[in-house]
């Protein structure tokens, strides 16, 4: 029999077939999963995919096997699942898909939202992106270090900008970056939030004008205020808070506006907008700690010499001086592909050989011309919530190298290296501890910073009555009855002082604790104070001299319970209502001072 074929029907099933191959060719996951703008009750998830589908996103909380499902509206390639209505402080294992097929999960695919309290940890790292041997040990030695520390969770992943060599392509950003840290939990748990480079806009100056670079096409930055930053509208410059803590993220190269060819300017839109955003954080009670990034650096006698380099010259010029119109704390940069830490400073706008540690060193602030290594005989920075003073960081040696200059080191280096390496922040409350991570030696850098500590205060109690005293800071504790912990309870019978200072004599509270009525001190007597009948059932008749006008009722404990005018001798004293025991009667007036004990059966 002759089998005949309808070459319309042949069509239809190659069209047919071709599009199960481009359906089967879309279930490829080329980059991620990784995670952007995770707040306190919500997370974005950003993959891709090499053909457009229409993305879901999964999260189950812990302990429970019900997950949380979230969907995109439409088929893309670059995919950003907002998933909202989380619950805060809360861990979440996730995984990525489209349809029937999971493209992503596991045990390394967690997230925990944000918390209002808690210990901050914080990884900077600068210049890596260029798949170096450097880079890989830059991230294993960072992994190790916080495999020592028991392998807490990093919080926030800082990049200082020349996030992908050398022009920032999607295939370096693909081969440098996501492919080097993508199946590490850095990337696969912890939000990064970026900065561009020079490299990042491909030292192109057009694009510097258009801004049209991969990097910012691969990021979901709050620029919207979503994370309680002023809004910016852009991903190019934005901020955000964490825990007590305000991020500011600037962009150092790429053009404010297409006929403006400056960085940085007073009046541009980028400075007007982070004069108003830094006013706000330090009007925000919440905020401690104030951070701010860019990528090219105001001091460094790295790969680059602030004090010949333009760029470099402007950002201390102009930039600079606005910052410290507000309370920042730390500035991290790359761009200078070494590592250089600064002095905590204020008003240093010239070349290197301008710093004077006179006049240059934030005043008022305990070591703030040492090291503040917090080790051994050393001591930590201090300083106030509000302060002045900035600790300047550059930070570009997480990939890349490059050497130093001829007149390295800068005169107001603290310490410095021409090596590899990263910075680690753990910050809770008012203490922040800051270690750099060599790439072959573990930590080589170390300062603590503490704010608002050495308090003095004044209190009052009743007598009798117990207090519990807390040191303003975290660490080593020696108070002065005994105690070695943080807080402790005292009941003094009388004036007392008491002082608690740290393991190294930097750090000391004094609390001056005054006790009203110190009955042991004070003259008991019945010859002109009578109480009848004494001991009672309740009813007292208490008769006294002219010159005394109150009367008060304490326990034998030290508390005051009662309080009475007096007018008139007997003066009538009702205690029917309170339990058996004895009572102290305390008489005060121009008269002097009398006390009575008395006995209710």
């Amino acid at each position: 029999m002759e089998h005949r074929y309808c070459p319309s029907l042949i069509l239809l099933f190659l069209i047919a077939f071709a599009f199960q191959l481009h359906t089967v060719s879309a279930q490829t996951l080329t980059r991620g999963p990784y995670l952007q703008k995770v707040t306190k009750n919500q997370v974005t998830i950003r993959w891709r995919t090499d053909l457009p589908v229409k993305g879901w996103a999964t999260l189950t909380p812990a302990g429970s096997q019900t997950p949380l499902t979230f969907t995109e509206n439409e088929a893309v390639t670059d995919h950003a699942v907002t998933a909202a209505s989380l619950t805060t402080g809360t861990r979440y294992s996730y995984a990525v898909g489209a349809g029937t097929v999971t493209f992503k999960q596991g045990n390394d695919l967690v997230l925990e939202t944000a918390s209002d309290a808690g210990k901050t940890r914080i990884w900077l790292l600068g210049d890596f992106g260029n798949g170096s041997d450097r880079q890989k040990r830059v991230l294993s030695a960072y992994e190790d270090y916080q495999k020592k520390a028991g392998s807490p969770r990093t919080d926030l992943w800082l990049w200082l900008g020349d996030n992908a060599y050398g022009i920032g392509t999607e295939q370096e950003f693909q081969d440098n970056t996501f492919n080097v840290y993508g199946n590490h939990p850095v990337m696969l748990q912890t939000p990064f939030y970026a900065v561009p480079g020079n490299h990042d806009y491909a030292l192109n100056y057009d694009l510097r004008k258009t801004h049209q670079i991969p990097y910012l096409r691969l990021i979901s930055p709050p620029s919207d205020g979503e994370m309680g930053g002023v809004p910016s509208g852009k991903k190019e410059y934005y901020s955000f808070n964490f825990r007590n803590i305000h991020v500011v993220a600037l962009d150092s190269y790429g053009f404010e506006t297409p006929a403006d060819q400056r960085v940085f300017y007073p009046e541009n839109p980028q400075v007007t907008w982070l004069k108003k955003d830094l006013e706000a954080a330090r009007n925000n009670p919440a905020i401690r700690w104030t951070i701010v990034l860019w990528h090219h650096p105001a001091y460094t006698y790295g790969s680059y010499n602030s004090d010949i380099d333009p760029e470099l010259a402007n950002i201390r010029q102009n930039l600079l001086p606005v910052l410290e119109q507000y309370p920042v704390d730390l500035v991290f940069c790359g761009h200078s592909h070494v590592y250089e830490r600064f002095r905590m400073m204020k008003g240093h706008y010239g070349v290197g050989s301008t710093f004077q540690p006179a006049k240059h060193i934030a005043p008022g602030y305990t070591n703030a011309a040492t090291t503040g290594k917090y080790e051994g005989s050393g001591c930590p920075y201090v300083k106030k919530t509000g302060g002045e003073g900035t600790i300047y960081v550059t930070n570009g040696s997480g990939g890349a190298g490059g050497g130093s200059q001829p007149v390295w080191p800068h005169p107001a280096l603290v310490y410095g290296e021409n090596k590899g390496g990263s910075v680690a922040l753990e910050i809770n409350e008012n203490r922040l501890d800051y270690r750099w991570i060599s790439e072959d030696a573990g930590v080589r850098d170390q300062f603590t910073l503490f704010k608002d500590v050495s308090k003095k205060k004044e209190l009052t109690i009743n007598y009798g009555d117990s207090l519990r005293l807390a040191a303003s800071w975290e660490g080593a504790y020696q108070w002065s009855n005994g105690e070695t912990k943080a807080s402790v309870s005292v009941r003094p019978s009388q004036n007392q002082t008491f002082i608690v200072r740290d393991n190294a004599g930097c750090l000391a509270d004094t609390f001056a604790v005054k006790v009203l009525l110190p009955l042991g001190s004070d003259p008991v007597t019945a010859k002109d104070v009578t109480v009848s009948p004494n001991p009672g059932k309740g009813h007292y008749a208490v008769s006294f001299p002219q010159g005394f006008n109150r009367l008060d009722v304490w326990s034998t404990e030290g508390r005051l319970i009662e309080e009475h005018t007096l007018s008139s001798s007997p003066f009538p004293l009702n205690l029917i209502h309170r339990p058996a025991g004895g009572y102290i009667l305390r008489l005060s007036g121009t008269g002097g001072v009398r006390t009575v004990r008395v006995q209710k059966e």
